[in-house]
C-alpha cells in the first residue's frame, strides 16, 4: 500500500472533470508530495503533466487501485474494490 499515491476517477475514465478535477487541481497547485494517477478512456485529452494516465478496466487501473493510500471518485466502481483497512475514499458524486 502506497499512502502516498491517489487515484482519480470522474465517471470511470471519463475525463478530466467534476469534483475530482478540482481535488487533482488543488494537489498539484499545493505541490504535495504524492504520485497522482487519474483514470482516462481518452489519452488525447489535455491533462495536467503532473498526472499519470492510467486506462480503465485494465490491469495496471486493477493494480493502482489495489495499491493507493487514497481514491477520489465521482461514481459508483463497475468493479468490485473492497477499500482496504488503510486506505482512504472521497466520494464526491452528487446526491
Amino acid at each position: 500500500m502506497d499512502q502516498h499515491k491517489i487515484v482519480f476517477s470522474n465517471f470511470n475514465g471519463g475525463g478530466f472533470g467534476d469534483n475530482a478535477r478540482y481535488i487533482a487541481e488543488e494537489c498539484i497547485r499545493r505541490k504535495i508530495p504524492y504520485k497522482l494517477y487519474w483514470v482516462c478512456s481518452n489519452p488525447a485529452l489535455p491533462f495536467p503533466k503532473e498526472l499519470n494516465l492510467v486506462p480503465p478496466n485494465t490491469a495496471a487501473f486493477v493494480y493502482h487501485m489495489a495499491t493507493a493510500g487514497c481514491w477520489v471518485d465521482t461514481t459508483r466502481k463497475l468493479y468490485y474494490f473492497k477499500k482496504k483497512k488503510n486506505q482512504t475514499v472521497l466520494k464526491k458524486n452528487y446526491r
